[in-house]
C-alpha cells in the first residue's frame, strides 16, 4: 500500500511539473498583458451590475450553492453602483500597476460577490472562468514589470504552480463544455445535429442572422454532423495538449481562437472574453521585442507611463461619468440594442488580433527550438550567454 502511495506521488508529481513547464511565462510578458488586460476590461467588459439593484425582488431566484443564496433579495441600487465604482477604480490601478497583486484579489472577490447577485437570475454565463484565471494571475509576477509601484517578486515557484492552476482551469471549462456535448451530439443519426439545434434557434428565435449565417443552409447537413464529431474531439482534448508541452499547448490555444471565430461568423456568438484567458500564456515580449518597451525606457519614441496612465484614467472617469448618470455598458459605452451588431465585428477584430499573437508566439518558439537554437550557440561567446538576458530568453 506504501509502495503504490509513493508510486502515484510520483507520478503526480511529474505531472504537475508538466504542467507547470507547458503554462510558465516570463515576468515582463505578463506585466505587458497587464496592461492589456486592463484596458481590454475598462473597454470590452465593464462592471456593471448596478441594475440588478433595480430589479423587482420577485425575480429573485438564487442557485443554493451561492453566496446570494444567503441574502433574503437582491441589495439596494446604491450599494451594488458603490461596488461598480470600486471595481473600475481598482481596474484603473491593475492597469497603471499601483499595487495590482492586492488590487486584484480585490476585484476578483468583488466580482464574484456581485455576479452573485446577477446569476440569481438562474443563468450562469462564460465571464467566471476569466476572473478565476485573473485571480490565480495575482499570485505571479504581472505586478511587477511595467508598474508605477510594483509589487514583491513571488517565489519562482509560487509564479509557475499560479500560471499551472489557471491553465488547468482553461482547460477544465472547455472540457466540460465537450463532456456535454458528447452526451447529446454522438450519435449515429443523421437526422439530428448538435451544432445545427443551436443554430436554427439563434437564427429564427433570436435573430442572428449577420455574417456568414445565412450559407449554413448551402451546406449539407450531414457536413455539420461530421463537425459536432470535430467540435466534440476538440473540447475534450484540452488536457492532452496540455500535457504533451508549451509548443501543443499554444497549438491548441490558436484552435481555440479560430473556434471561437467559427462560432462569431455561423452562430453570431461573440466569446471575445475568452481571449483574456488564452493570452496569460503567450509570450507578449516577443511581439514587442523591437520596439524600446523596457520597464525604465525613458525614450521619446515610446514611454508606456504617459499612454497607459493618460488612457486607464479617461476609461475610469467615462466608465464613472456614466454609471453615476443611471447609465451602464459593458461594451464601448454603447448602451441599447445598437451594440449587438457592434459587439459582434469588434469580436472578430479582437479574436483575429489575439490569434496572431498566439501564431507569432508560436511559430519564434517553433524556430528558436529547432533553427535558431544551434546557430545562436555558436554565434555567442560563452561568457555572454550566461548573462541575464540570455538567461531570460
Amino acid at each position: 500500500m506504501t509502495k503504490s502511495l509513493i508510486f502515484i506521488e510520483r507520478v503526480l508529481t511529474i505531472i504537475w511539473q508538466r504542467l507547470e513547464d507547458t503554462c510558465s511565462n516570463d515576468a515582463r510578458s505578463l506585466g505587458l498583458f497587464r496592461i492589456f488586460w486592463g484596458v481590454f476590461i475598462l473597454l470590452f467588459i465593464a462592471p456593471y451590475t448596478a441594475y440588478v439593484g433595480q430589479v423587482p425582488q420577485a425575480f429573485y431566484n438564487p442557485p443554493v450553492l451561492s453566496l446570494a443564496f444567503l441574502f433574503a433579495g437582491f441589495p439596494p441600487y446604491w450599494l451594488i453602483l458603490a461596488g461598480d465604482l470600486v471595481r473600475i477604480w481598482l481596474l484603473v490601478l491593475i492597469t497603471v500597476g499601483i499595487k495590482a497583486r492586492y488590487c486584484t484579489i480585490i476585484l476578483c472577490l468583488l466580482t464574484f460577490l456581485s455576479e452573485n447577485f446577477v446569476y440569481s437570475f438562474g443563468k450562469i454565463n462564460h465571464d467566471a472562468l476569466l476572473w478565476a484565471v485573473a485571480l490565480c494571475l495575482a499570485f505571479t509576477d504581472w505586478g511587477v514589470t511595467y508598474a508605477l509601484v510594483p509589487d514583491r517578486r513571488v517565489n519562482p515557484k509560487t509564479a509557475t504552480r499560479a500560471l499551472a492552476t489557471a491553465g488547468v482551469l482553461v482547460a477544465f471549462g472547455m472540457f466540460t463544455a465537450g463532456f456535454d456535448k458528447a452526451l447529446h451530439w454522438i450519435n449515429f443519426d443523421l437526422s439530428t445535429g448538435g451544432f445545427l439545434s443551436w443554430f436554427y434557434g439563434l437564427y429564427y428565435i433570436l435573430d442572428k442572422r449577420l455574417l456568414l449565417a445565412p450559407l449554413v443552409f448551402r451546406v449539407p447537413p450531414q457536413l455539420f454532423k461530421i463537425l459536432d464529431y470535430a467540435a466534440v474531439a476538440f473540447e475534450l482534448s484540452p488536457f492532452f495538449f496540455l500535457l504533451a508541452g508549451r509548443t501543443a499547448w499554444r497549438a491548441w490555444l490558436l484552435v481555440a481562437i479560430c473556434f471561437h471565430l467559427a462560432n462569431a461568423l455561423l452562430l453570431n456568438i461573440p466569446f471575445y472574453g475568452q481571449v483574456l484567458v488564452y493570452l496569460p500564456f503567450v509570450a507578449f515580449a516577443r511581439s514587442f521585442g523591437r520596439l524600446n518597451v523596457g520597464v525604465r525606457a525613458t525614450n521619446a519614441v515610446f514611454s508606456w507611463r504617459v499612454p497607459v496612465i493618460i488612457c486607464a484614467t479617461i476609461l475610469g472617469a467615462a466608465l464613472t461619468a456614466q454609471r453615476l448618470r443611471g447609465g451602464g455598458s459593458q461594451f464601448l459605452f454603447i448602451e441599447g440594442s445598437s451594440a449587438v451588431s457592434i459587439t459582434l465585428y469588434v469580436s472578430l477584430v479582437l479574436l483575429a488580433l489575439s490569434g496572431v499573437m498566439i501564431a507569432i508566439d508560436l511559430t519564434t518558439r517553433v524556430y528558436g527550438t529547432r533553427l535558431y537554437r544551434d546557430s545562436s550557440r555558436r554565434a555567442v561567446p560563452d561568457d555572454a550567454r550566461s548573462g541575464p538576458d540570455m538567461a531570460e530568453r
